[in-house]
């Protein structure tokens, strides 16, 4: 609640949830880095875009985890 409302929803926690259950607790850290990278990218490219973001703008969070998951199952977790 860091500007007043939520900002992950229950979903997210699940999905995050799930991913670890999938890939085991080593490869969390590498999925939430991705899914903020892949967040990051999508909304340099809207901006890019032309399409103005706001603070109150939302960009669901499940799509980049969902993302992440799947490229860290498919290419494996980075070694640290």
């Amino acid at each position: 609640r860091y500007r007043g409302r939520e900002g992950l929803g229950q979903g997210d926690a699940k999905l995050f949830a799930a991913a670890g259950a999938w890939l085991g607790l080593a490869a969390l850290p590498q999925v939430i880095l991705l899914a903020a990278a892949a967040a990051l990218a999508a909304a340099a490219a809207l901006g890019l875009a032309g399409i103005r973001l706001r603070a109150r703008t939302a960009l669901p969070l499940g799509p980049f985890l969902g993302l992440a998951t799947w490229l860290t199952w498919l290419f494996g977790p980075f070694v640290f």
